[in-house]
């Protein structure tokens, strides 16, 4: 009796205790099930009459056989040898079925050992005793092939397969792909097929598992490689919610600062409070096997309430090119932006960003960023402000179910050249720590550490005339209302030490005094996610 199909484990007994049959009617059910090759409803069957009758060593063995051909084999033996210890008229039966478990398991010398007891029996039936015999010729022939495969494995495939075992895929599929150079099996292919099922790659899952199926013949490989492509093939065909390609986004924030600690000659001990409406527009262009290509519309809309003038606005226009994989994704995002203060133009930036996110061991993951921009003044008072700007940012992530930590260190770079053709640089460098708490799936606490320092300098003639270093803690709570809104509180402590510009004598020491302030900015808003 063989009967193969992919294999299970832990298969509850819940389902068992909603059956109400009498003994004839569960097990006519349950081997009326069985020879369709429904297996979970007929273990259902046999779940429920071990349940009710634990003194017949028939109901034990049919389930020891469902569970052999789900190839749960640790769970088959448990049934067969239950048979045993009930004394059933099928314990011979039971006991080889206990030595083809184990050579299934790979417990070879088990396995005999279970056979040489059985045909010691002296009442051990003939038919019985033939199948035992040929038993023992085909575990040897199974101990043979898998010492002489043993010996021809290469170290990559032994590692890939303990990673495959840990559910650490990505580092599995890695060694399997080395050791496929030099090494073929059905047994390789099978599993960087379920590796490649379980890194969403389906293309390539199918490959493998079609070569495995091929290449093999042992029917437990042939039925796991045509059940999972079966499964594949079953996914690929349902139904898709019909997914919007707009992205469209609606918030509004209210922001209040205040100095309660400021030594400096201006703005002692101000306060300052705004509100803060942002919209967004996107639309998803082109989607194709992990590329995404989206032309975006941000705007902002910042307005004190001190005073109608007091206003800021800023446009953006963006062209997103996305490419997102099992490992990680790739950005590539132009953009324009234009900027309006008070009613009057103000600046425009043209540039875009660069950046990547990889995943590897699990838990850790590696990003980098790096954005460029060229500042254009709109007005003569802003000549300041013209010039370019370049950032480069890397952060390291180790993240679990429940939390999230993260460390990262940015470089910043700006140069600057008014009407007058006076060049002023700015060299910033940062670091941060990060780290997120996620309570409740709705529910995000998080938490920073940030240390800034900015040095601004003129040109050679001039020297040094500012350096400022800032050190802030910032807390931050997000609850999801639904699926598509979110509220947020954000608190923001800062320190910020440094002196203030212009005067400087002969070796470019700063004559001014120095600053100290002590920020306080508090921030609840909320997103809607429209589309």
């Amino acid at each position: 009796m063989f009967f193969i199909a992919i294999t299970l484990s832990g298969l509850l007994y819940a389902d068992s205790k909603k059956i109400h049959l009498t003994e004839k009617e569960a097990f006519d059910l349950g081997m009326s099930s069985f020879k369709k090759k429904k297996y979970i409803q007929s273990l259902q069957f046999w779940n429920y009459l071990c349940e009710k009758n634990s003194k017949k060593g028939v109901y034990f063995f049919n389930r020891g056989n469902v569970y052999f051909s789900l190839q749960d084999y640790q769970a088959a033996l448990l049934s067969y040898r239950r048979v045993l210890e009930v004394d059933s008229e099928l314990s011979q039966v039971a006991a080889l079925y206990m030595s083809k478990c184990y050579k299934k398991l790979g417990k070879f010398s088990t396995a005999k050992l279970t056979l040489r007891s059985l045909l010691k029996s002296q009442d051990l039936r003939p038919t019985v005793r033939g199948l035992a015999q040929e038993e023992v010729e085909l575990i040897k022939e199974a101990k043979k092939s898998k010492d002489r495969e043993q010996k021809s494995i290469p170290l990559e495939f032994v590692l890939g397969l303990k990673y495959f075992k840990q559910q650490k895929y990505v580092e599995s599929i890695a060694n399997l792909e080395l050791a496929s150079k030099s090494y073929s099996s059905p047994e390789l292919y099978l599993i960087k097929g379920i590796c490649y099922f379980k890194l969403n790659n389906n293309k390539l899952a199918k490959v493998n598992l079609r070569l495995a199926a091929k290449k093999s013949s042992d029917p437990d490989i042939i039925s796991n490689a045509s059940a999972l492509m079966s499964l594949i093939k079953q996914k690929e065909s349902e139904v898709v919610a019909v997914v919007s390609p707009w992205n469209i986004t609606l918030g509004a924030t209210l922001d209040y600062t205040t100095n309660p600690l400021n030594v400096t000659e201006v703005d002692t001990g101000s306060k300052e409070s705004q509100y803060s409406l942002s919209f967004g527009l996107g639309y998803d262009f082109i989607v194709f096997n992990g590329f995404r290509i989206s032309p975006n519309y941000d705007l902002s809309f910042d307005q004190s309430f001190k005073t109608s003038d007091d206003r800021f606005v800023e446009h953006v226009g963006s062209l997103s090119l996305l490419y997102f994989g099992n490992l990680g994704y790739i950005k590539l995002l132009p953009s324009f932006t234009k900027q309006d203060s008070g009613k009057k133009p103000y600046l425009t930036k043209s540039g875009g960003s660069f950046s990547g996110n990889i995943n590897y061991l699990k838990f850790f993951s590696t990003s980098l960023s790096f954005v460029t921009s060229q500042n254009n003044p709109e007005s003569i008072e802003q000549s300041y402000l013209n010039g370019k700007s370049n950032s480069l940012s890397i952060s390291e992530t180790f993240s679990t179910e429940k939390f999230s930590f993260s460390a990262s260190l940015s470089l910043t770079k700006d140069q600057f050249q008014d009407e007058a053709d006076n060049v002023l640089s700015k060299k910033a460098t940062g670091a941060s720590l990060g780290l997120y708490f996620y309570p409740l799936e709705v529910f995000t606490i998080s938490t920073s550490l940030n240390y800034l320092r900015e040095v601004y300098k003129e040109d050679s003639s001039s020297g040094f005339i500012r350096k400022n270093t800032q050190t802030s803690l910032s807390l931050g709570l997000t609850y999801d209302l639904t699926k598509k809104v979110n509220i947020f509180f954000n608190s923001n402590l800062s320190i910020d030490d440094g002196n203030l510009d212009t005067q400087t004598n002969e070796v470019g020491v700063s004559l001014t005094d120095d600053l100290y302030e002590f920020d306080e900015q508090v921030s609840i808003g909320i997103t809607w996610y429209i589309l």
